[in-house]
């Protein structure tokens, strides 16, 4: 059986995920990009694939109507919630 190139890049459990949460965005409405092709003008709503923010790098920044608006960050299943709140 022939596979694409970057088949087995895609079998990783991360390229897996991100196909998955690509399929979502786009499913709701959402442009999904890569940073290198950024274009906020394609749409009102532009999710924009592993960009830089002040506290590292977010798996999606997320634009409505050119302005960043909210961050998606991936975990994977086996991790546990971590509080934002020390005491």
């Amino acid at each position: 059986m022939d596979h694409p190139q970057g088949a087995q890049r895609d079998a990783a459990p991360e390229a897996r995920a991100r196909q998955a949460i690509d399929a979502a965005l786009a499913a709701a409405g959402w442009i999904v990009q890569d940073r290198a092709a950024m274009n906020l003008n394609a749409g009102p709503g532009i999710a924009v694939r592993e960009t830089p923010t002040a506290t590292g790098l977010a798996d999606y920044l997320l634009f409505l109507d050119g302005r960043a608006r909210g961050v998606l960050g991936s975990r994977c299943k086996t991790d546990r919630p971590r509080s934002l709140v020390h005491s």
